[in-house]
């Protein structure tokens, strides 16, 4: 009779349970808003890759509405709410609304 290799057992170490406190996020990744105004990133419609620095004002309502001359786009912020780094700084995501 042979006898059949088996996983070697290991004992894993305990884990210590001491509270870690939260890393410190660095401000540049965190904030998105400019003295009064917000980087949006685009996807999709016709202006889609693009960003924006745009008025916080701008963005109080739940869609954000190009009326042109080049341009006709309505957008909305990705949900859940996203963030893309842009050589700009980071930037809401907001996208096409079809």
């Amino acid at each position: 009779m042979t006898s059949v290799p088996t996983r070697p057992t290991t004992a894993r170490p305990a884990r210590d349970r001491t509270p870690v406190a939260p890393r410190a996020r660095s401000p540049k990744k965190r904030e998105t808003s400019i003295a009064g105004s917000t980087l949006v990133f685009h996807w999709g419609g016709p202006r889609h890759g693009e960003v924006d620095e745009l008025p916080i004002e701008s963005l109080v309502s739940s869609t954000l509405v190009y009326d042109g001359p080049k341009w006709f786009g309505v957008y909305e912020q990705f949900q859940p709410a996203r963030t893309q780094d842009t050589p700009q700084g980071p930037a809401q995501v907001w996208v096409v609304r079809e």
